[in-house]
């Protein structure tokens, strides 16, 4: 595993929803402003899990953030930054 900026890179496995949510939660919390991350695989694969565990860490509702393949492009805002997903 290599660090880029703090923040770990590298591959990572998850068993299961809660272990890439809360995957999620722990890259959301290395997050400093400007960031870009991209996410790429197949449907299915998580992408949105792993995204509300990012918004969570920076403090948006969960709830809001929604697969783009049935919403896409809506924005979720909070309280110090903006996620478009």
């Amino acid at each position: 595993m290599t660090t880029a900026n703090g923040i770990q890179s590298g591959d990572f496995v998850s068993a299961n929803e809660a272990d890439t949510f809360d995957l999620g939660v722990r890259l959301g919390k290395e997050l400093t402003g400007g960031e870009v991350i991209l996410l790429n695989g197949p449907l299915g694969a998580g992408k949105t899990m792993l995204v509300k565990g990012v918004a969570q860490a920076i403090e948006i509702d969960q709830e809001e953030v929604t697969s783009p393949v049935v919403h896409p492009g809506e924005p979720a805002s909070g309280p110090f930054v903006a996620l478009s997903h």
